[in-house]
């Protein structure tokens, strides 16, 4: 796979394009700030710049594709018509993922379409842009090289019924089976094993997908760790878990068709499984510290830049040292006015809630609501954007957070938007849940 592009509404997720390079053929980005040498202006601009080509319905089943992309372009701005929308862009080469680029609230600066008779083969040129309020939204990932490139690649698991008939394929002059024939295959087996999978078609070939986009590491600790028969259906619960005691994973599969993506719930669910089987990784003392410190650095940077952004001219000088700490932030004299202070928490919590609306972000979403509780009164404040547990879940035991940040990391593992996501708001943590990942496997 080289470049793709995937498109969302997002008022409408069932509004979507995906193109990949049998019709892409070029993807820039630019990024415009000041002409001026002595400063980087303050607001820059950027820009995506996208090219393909414009084929026959006949020829081309993603014909439809183009069809869209054109209509999108055509749209005139009006609420609830899908103006802005959710872009995603992939370049991956030789199974790694070099770059991903997330424009939150992209619209259509200009669309081209151009024909030629000799090829019978159109061409057309697209330009997007941010919402000029949302710039700050924009994910940039980076080369995944801890995701991908592990130092000593593990070896693949394998069955004797498998290599047997696969060695017998290559005598009779067949091609011999690659990385991905054989991942497929063993995870197909073991996919079937769980009980009443099979009449779930749709839903196992959406699992079976989201799967094979996973990170090598993730892909052979599943594969090592999990065992057959390991999963039962829910049909009258809301919700899905995982039972340690009774090793076995509880899913109601009618509920995991969600914005989240078809199969979020079912790996974030053996992601629990997989802490658990692998010796009780996320009670890593490094990974907790690292979740706590990455929270408390992205709370008081936006408190400190609210500070700044709404103090007076006058007062800088004075007052333009002042840092809040997390400590401040969460302590419930501010909140209930016993304490003044210069920046309005309250609003503070709101901004950081709606910067998480976006599904993508639910899992990023769900940890903060669990980290930043605090009690006013009989009210309990907390930063809620596109989903969370509820309060007495977290409440309850101070531990779950953690044990829901490693499934969350896992989950992420095989949806590329979603692991930048979780690597920008917890980066340190991030990074040592990777190595937990190759520790894991080591064992």
């Amino acid at each position: 796979m080289g470049i793709s592009l995937k498109i969302i509404g997002l008022d409408n997720d069932e509004c979507s394009i995906e193109l990949d390079d049998e019709l892409l053929t070029s993807i820039e980005y630019l990024h415009q700030t000041s002409t001026v040498p002595s400063a980087r202006t303050y607001d820059p601009g950027y820009t995506l710049l996208i090219s393909g080509k414009v084929m026959p319905l006949k020829e081309s089943g993603t014909g439809q594709e183009i069809l869209e992309l054109s209509k999108w372009a055509h749209l005139p701005y009006e609420p609830g018509t899908d103006y802005y929308r959710n872009v995603y862009i992939t370049y991956e080469k030789d199974e790694q993922v070099i770059r991903e680029i997330n424009f939150t609230n992209a619209y259509v600066l200009d669309y081209e379409e151009g024909y030629d008779n000799k090829d019978s083969v159109g061409m057309f040129k697209l330009s997007l842009s941010q919402k000029k309020d949302q710039l700050r939204k924009i994910n940039f990932g980076q080369q995944e090289e801890s995701d991908t490139a592990v130092k000593n690649p593990p070896k693949l698991p394998t069955t004797h019924d498998l290599v047997m008939n696969w060695g017998k394929k290559s005598k009779d002059g067949g091609s011999a089976p690659t990385r991905k024939d054989i991942l497929l295959a063993l995870f197909t087996k073991k996919l079937d094993t769980l009980p009443g999978i099979d009449e779930h078609k749709g839903y196992r070939d959406a699992v079976i997908n989201r799967f094979m986009s996973g990170t090598p590491i993730a892909q052979e600790l599943f594969l090592k760790y999990v065992k057959n028969n390991s999963l039962l259906e829910l049909t009258n619960e809301d919700g899905s878990f995982y039972r340690d005691s009774k090793d076995t994973v509880f899913l109601n599969i009618a509920q995991d068709y969600t914005r989240k993506g078809t199969g979020v719930v079912f790996f974030h669910e053996y992601g629990h499984y997989l802490d658990d089987a692998a010796g009780d990784l996320s009670n890593d003392e490094i990974f907790r510290k690292c979740i706590m410190n990455d929270f408390r650095s992205a709370v008081e940077s936006r408190a400190n830049a609210m500070f700044l952004r709404e103090l007076k001219r006058e007062l800088v000088p004075v007052l333009g040292h002042m840092r809040y700490k997390l400590e401040d932030i969460m302590n419930p004299d501010y909140w209930n006015g016993s304490k003044q202070t210069w920046i309005d928490f309250k609003k503070l919590y709101e901004n950081i809630s709606d910067e998480l609306t976006p599904h993508e972000l639910s899992a990023v979403s769900d940890l903060y609501s669990g980290l930043s509780i605090v009690k006013v009164g009989k009210e309990t404040r907390r930063i809620v954007g596109n989903w969370s547990h509820p309060v007495e879940y977290w409440s309850a035991d101070k531990d779950k957070v953690f044990v829901e940040a490693f499934a969350h990391c896992y989950e992420a593992q095989f949806n590329s938007v979603r692991r930048a996501n979780l690597r920008k708001y917890f980066p340190t943590a991030y990074k040592r849940f990777e190595e937990l990942l190759e520790d894991a496997y080591a064992k």
